[in-house]
């Protein structure tokens, strides 16, 4: 199961989780919204490949695990945020990569603290 907005809150409460930076507004239903890092904005030219670190460093305790997804937002733009690497590992500890891709025939600008992407979270478990 996916963690509500509650649960993420009791497990970053219990240290199972941390987010460097964190801000509670950036909390959905169901998800973490995650931030571009660096502090320049970037130009993607059309179908531009480019790989990109979250201005948020993301501790996973070995019992959780995760899935970036893109924002809609953007994909109605063309812009895909992940391309192969969606799973986040039990017991990760840094800033996560997005791969970039913009799909349209236009340019896309994003800036520096923009969000860009969904972190959704669930509990690994050996039970069946």
């Amino acid at each position: 199961m996916i963690f509500s907005k509650k649960a993420i809150l009791a497990a970053i409460e219990l240290d199972k989780i941390k987010i460097e930076p964190f801000n509670p507004e950036w909390l959905g239903p169901a998800h973490v919204d995650l931030h571009l890092g660096g502090s320049s904005d970037l130009l993607l030219t059309p179908k531009e490949f480019l790989t990109v670190e979250t201005a948020e460093t993301i501790h996973l305790s070995n019992d959780i695990c995760g899935f970036v997804e893109g924002r809609a937002s953007l994909a109605r733009q063309g812009l895909s945020v992940e391309q192969s690497s969606t799973f986040i590992e039990p017991g990760t500890n840094n800033p996560l990569t997005l791969e970039l891709f913009n799909a349209s025939q236009n340019p896309i600008t994003l800036e520096a603290g923009q969000t860009v992407a969904k972190l959704l979270l669930t509990k690994v478990t050996d039970k069946i």
